[in-house]
């Protein structure tokens, strides 16, 4: 069934493809139309939105104009615009023309708040500043010189379409919320004493590439000390250097443990700067040893375009999203009002949403957070010791009075991290009355799954390089190119 969620699926699960000869040009010249015997290589951001529609199953006029493939449907009116909303079909003319027929380029929505700062935000095909245009996220803004209309499918249901939209922290009383900071030594020693908040993150260590990557926060165990009194809930990060990913974090949760907090803040790895360039293995490498070494998971701090671009939630781990929607401006108190998390990490543990936040009793910008859930539901988060008791975490180990769950459902909460780990996992499962190693198998599996998928994606978007080169790369990391390849061939058939 046609929906907006389903169209906005489909284009996103392309996000990273580049180059004038591809998929979209291939179906419509040579499979739909059947004008030309190959592919043409033409400009092709509207065989991108047709290729979306008929994979989606949108019945609709599939065109390769982009005129002609967004202005077919019912145009939103002007004065109306403030209701544009995920699915919709957006157009441009980059020379601020309104002659709809000469229009240069069309996406498809997935956010909006034109009625408040006149942004939205987009899937388009053929675009982005690179020499080779690409399916990219890219946000517009309505106040722009450029001409935009929007318009509207007709979708099997409309109430689809914005049942999923990017969440608004203030938008539901009845999602439970934290509000909190994060700091460092750029922050004064006594800062956690001296403004509100229901949770603190604070450096402990690591600094970006070209510093000391043993940096130690030297305020620390101040900052660290005064939060936990404060609130009970505290975090702790390292910044992520770049170097062997295992020597550096075992360097991290040294530290946390000279400082006496393992087992009694929420670990955090902040994955930004010069390590990005490492990608996914690098950064599941980092978080895998600080979990082995700390025994509980940690949380994997980044960019919402990092997070989405590179599939970290593939890791199975937390994910703490950085996403300024309003920029730069200066934001008064936590006020979240008028923005939404990045496009895909709806499901984020923690959204980071402005470095420039100002709270009483501090003069100067702090980074401001949402965290999803109770002050018991961060306690989670923070270590074996944190003060939950096992009875509200154990799963249920009654098999007459229930039915047993699939070995696919359990797996699925292993990786969630609901059956702990090493032998602690074990025994809730063989309590439960899990076979552990068929449970773990499958988690296996799972994981083995997503992580070809993933990595599949990554070469169509041409991450790996092409023939022998990428054979090799795809070896070097550590998979196996045959099974990579089976799954590419799978994505673009």
């Amino acid at each position: 069934m046609p929906t907006a969620d389903k169209m906005v699926k489909v284009a996103a699960s392309y996000i990273g493809t580049k180059g004038d000869h591809n998929i979209f040009n291939k179906w419509y010249w040579c499979e739909y139309t059947k004008e030309y015997s190959s592919d043409p290589g033409t400009a092709w951001c509207a065989c991108f939105v047709s290729y979306v529609a008929m994979k989606a199953g949108l019945k609709c006029k599939y065109s390769a104009s982009a005129a002609a493939v967004g202005t077919q449907f019912e145009r939103i009116p002007l004065e109306k615009e403030n209701t544009v909303r995920k699915g919709d079909i957006v157009v441009f003319n980059w020379d601020g023309r309104t002659d709809l027929g000469w229009c240069d380029h069309v996406g498809i929505v997935e956010w909006a708040t034109i009625g408040d700062n006149g942004l939205f935000g987009t899937i388009e095909g053929n675009t982005g500043n690179a020499a080779e245009g690409q399916v990219l996220r890219v946000t517009r803004d309505n106040n722009s010189t450029y001409f935009t209309a929007f318009f509207r499918p007709k979708y099997d249901s409309a109430a689809t379409s914005q049942k999923t939209q990017a969440k608004n922290p203030q938008g539901s009383s009845s999602q439970k919320l934290l509000y909190g900071i994060d700091v460092s030594s750029n922050q004064p020693e006594n800062v956690c004493s001296l403004v509100k908040y229901d949770f603190a993150i604070v450096k402990m260590s690591g600094n970006p590439h070209g510093y000391a990557w043993d940096f130690v926060n030297p305020f620390a165990a101040r900052q660290a000390r005064e939060a936990l009194g404060k609130t009970g809930c505290l975090g702790l990060y390292h910044f992520t250097y770049g170097k062997d990913a295992v020597t550096e974090a075992k360097f991290f949760v040294d530290q946390v443990k000279k400082l006496g907090y393992l087992g009694k803040a929420m670990l955090v790895v902040d994955y930004e700067g010069d390590a990005l360039s490492l990608g996914r293995i690098w950064v599941s490498k980092f978080a895998d040893t600080v979990k082995k070494q700390a025994g509980y998971s940690p949380v994997i701090y980044a960019s919402g375009s990092v997070i989405t671009e590179q599939n970290l939630k593939v890791l199975g781990y937390p994910i703490w999203c950085a996403n300024y929607y309003k920029g730069y401006q200066n934001i008064q108190g936590y006020d979240t009002s008028g923005m939404k998390i990045w496009p895909g990490c709806e499901d984020a543990l923690l959204w980071q949403f402005t470095s420039e936040g100002y709270l009483d009793g501090y003069s100067k910008a702090l980074d401001l957070n949402v965290f999803y859930g109770s002050k018991d539901d961060f306690k989670k988060h923070m270590g074996k010791t944190s003060g939950t008791s096992a009875s509200t975490t154990k799963p249920s180990t009654s098999t007459s009075t229930s039915k047993k769950k699939s070995i696919e459902t359990v797996a699925k909460e292993v990786i969630a991290g609901k059956w702990g780990n090493g032998e602690d996992r074990k025994k809730k499962l063989t309590a439960a009355g899990y076979s552990y190693k068929k449970v773990q198998a499958k988690v296996n599996e799972l994981l083995s799954a997503a992580s070809i998928e993933s990595v599949a994606r990554d070469v169509i978007a041409g991450k790996y390089g092409n023939g022998a080169e990428r054979i090799s790369a795809l070896r070097a990391a550590g998979y196996d190119p045959d099974k990579v390849q089976e799954k590419v061939n799978e994505l673009l058939s």
